[in-house]
């Protein structure tokens, strides 16, 4: 018995990273490589760095230090995209 449940323990150490998934992985929109190689983004993503680029173009970094890059970020972060 004891043999059985120290099996089942191992078992489930090894098999614990398997089933782990990186952090918030099933919701940001990433680009991924198409079939000829290049690298493609989905529309959303497209529409939200033209749009967080614009917000952050607004925020000139030698008036406002890093301030730009903040707003891009949360820009990007309140439509769910990487960076």
């Amino acid at each position: 018995m004891k043999t059985l449940i120290a099996a089942a323990a191992l078992a489930a150490l090894i098999a614990s990273p398997a089933l782990a998934l990186p952090p918030h992985s099933y919701r940001l929109d990433k680009p991924w490589v198409g079939p000829q190689g290049n690298i493609e983004i989905s529309a959303a993503r497209a529409a939200a760095l033209r749009e967080c680029s614009a917000i952050a173009a607004q925020w000139p970094e030698y008036e406002w230090g890093s301030m730009g890059r903040h707003q891009y970020a949360a820009c990007m972060a309140g439509r769910g995209q990487v960076e």
